[in-house]
């Protein structure tokens, strides 16, 4: 399983998937972990946030909520 960069819902907001699937994601760091492609960085202090190697490119998540269109909350990991 191999974790990939895409747009939520064309927001702006990117955030993290597994395999391309709009519809998979992992819901934390635990699950983003088990990637092929990703190595964690330590917690920035103070913060939820994380430097994550994704590939060859190193971006900063955090881990957060989105309102579902359908109604409800999604947890996921966004880029920022």
């Amino acid at each position: 399983m191999k974790a990939t960069i895409s747009e939520l819902w064309k927001t702006g907001r990117k955030l993290i998937n597994f395999d391309g699937d709009e519809f998979e994601r992992p819901q934390s760091f635990i699950e983003l972990k088990k990637c092929d492609n990703v190595l964690l960085g330590e917690k920035i202090p103070g913060t939820k946030i994380r430097e994550v190697l994704i590939d060859d490119r190193i971006v900063l998540v955090e881990p957060t909520q989105a309102r579902h269109p359908q109604g409800g909350k999604m947890y996921i990991l966004e880029v920022i």
